[in-house]
């Protein structure tokens, strides 16, 4: 549950619907929002999202002009709409990730991962080419087989536990145990695993950082360094003893590819800890929407066939996908922002300055007035369509997001399994953030305790 949410709510019984003639009646819980400013609130500001009436962060969605553009000031440009996107990826040559520069010298000298959205646009094609060609391609489908058995124990063992747990540690920290005994065939102690879960999470919210003194104190903080530790041991580990794995196969390709050792040890990250965070914490913000006691109760949704029950995990994910930009989050944005890496032109009469910023709104579509009841979570809409990795949610343009398939991999087994396995996770306390560090209060752990009811 998510009481911190103080929205109203009322119960309804979903339409049935037809799905490949079988008839889905479920049991849902709607979030009713009257007011566009009631917006829910599941986290605290990462994402600042300002609704006031029909404005977004100041866009007035009641009268946006067809141009695709306007400024907020001389050295903000907005970008919306089809228009918008034309303009955008028209002039992604001149744009650049936010803090790419500052963070990018700093990992390098510092040896932290260097995240594909801060590899410049000649070698990132080249990388993400690489990563698909060697991971995704020749292997996606071993990997949706491995979940498919595996997942099913997860929840099994859950079901087993009296104990209240925190629901984010718990899927992080099995996120990447099976993608290091799939990717590297190396199974993690549990010391390990405390620390690589840490690591990630941690590691992402400096990506936000844009002064260097504020990345050195956030990064030397002793928790994390030893979980640093941990991360550049397993990865020399495997450089150097290059054990039989996918990884070795891939990392074998790179020697023979001229990669530069920052490079290699950053596909190290893509491959093994990289979006376990977002996928912990997207699942868990999928439980806050359909937080109703009954959503998974086993006369449901566990006698459901296999079919049915994928149809289903597609529908609550375009729902997840839809929705999870407007609400104050720590996985994604309804925009996509970027620096000028140059003076340019937009058009004829607007003119862009090296270290502008650029928003691109690209998923203001997702709460139009053509939807019924568009800030409302109802997964039973007849226009629901599962996008799966091609959704937008996921970017657009060059930096779109590499690991896509992996992560809507990942959660569409999770969903899965925890559709049929009959037990239902109830929180008391729903969301709850504490701080890592106390020298940054404003950057927050999930945590999400729940307690299976069987």
């Amino acid at each position: 549950m998510c009481p911190d949410t103080k929205i109203p709510k009322k119960k309804f019984i979903a339409k049935s619907v037809v799905i490949n003639c079988t008839m889905l009646i479920c049991d849902f819980l709607v979030v009713s929002i009257s007011k566009i400013e009631n917006i829910l609130k599941f986290s605290q500001d990462f994402w600042k999202i300002h609704f006031d009436n029909y404005q977004i962060n100041g866009i007035n969605l009641k009268n946006l002009s067809d141009t695709g553009y306007f400024s907020d000031d001389q050295n903000h440009h907005i970008l919306y709409g089809d228009i918008g996107k034309r303009i955008f990826l028209k002039n992604e040559h001149f744009f650049k990730p936010i803090n790419t520069t500052l963070f990018k010298s700093f990992a390098n000298k510092n040896r932290y991962p260097i995240i594909m959205n801060f590899i410049e646009g000649e070698y990132h094609l080249r990388f993400k080419k690489d990563l698909d060609n060697y991971i995704l391609n020749n292997y996606i489908k071993s990997f949706n087989d491995y979940l498919f058995a595996e997942i099913r124990n997860f929840w099994d063992k859950l079901k087993q536990t009296s104990s209240r747990i925190d629901l984010f540690d718990e899927i992080i920290e099995y996120v990447i145990k099976q993608q290091f005994l799939f990717f590297f065939n190396y199974t993690l102690n549990k010391e390990e695993l405390h620390h690589l879960s840490f690591y990630e999470d941690y590691f992402t919210f400096g990506l936000y950082l844009d002064k260097l003194a504020d990345l050195e104190k956030y990064y030397s903080f002793n928790e994390f360094q030893k979980a640093k530790n941990i991360y550049d041991l397993l990865f020399h580990h495997f450089i150097k003893d290059n054990p039989s794995s996918i990884f070795s196969e891939f990392h074998d390709s790179m020697i023979a590819n001229n990669y530069e050792y920052n490079y290699v040890f950053s596909q190290f990250y893509n491959i093994s800890i990289a979006g376990s965070t977002n996928i912990a914490k997207s699942f868990i913000y999928l439980l806050c929407f359909c937080e109703d006691a009954k959503l998974n109760d086993t006369i449901f949704n566990s006698d459901l066939s296999d079919l049915e029950t994928y149809i289903l995990s597609g529908k609550l994910l375009a729902e997840l996908y839809r929705l999870l930009p407007y609400v104050y989050n720590q996985v994604v944005p309804p925009f996509i922002i970027r620096e000028a890496s140059e003076d340019f032109n937009l058009n004829d009469e607007i003119k862009v300055k090296k270290g502008d910023n650029i928003y691109y709104y690209h998923l203001l579509q997702n709460i139009s007035d053509n939807i019924d009841l568009p800030l409302e979570f109802n997964p039973f809409r007849p226009d629901n369509n599962y996008k799966g990795k091609s959704s937008p949610i996921f970017g657009a343009g060059l930096h779109r997001c590499c690991g896509a398939s992996l992560t809507d991999t990942w959660l569409h087994h999770l969903l899965v399994g925890y559709l049929k396995s009959g037990i239902t996770l109830k929180s008391e306390k729903g969301l709850q953030h504490t701080t890592y560090n106390p020298d940054f209060e404003e950057i927050k752990k999930v945590t999400y305790l729940v307690k299976v009811k069987k």
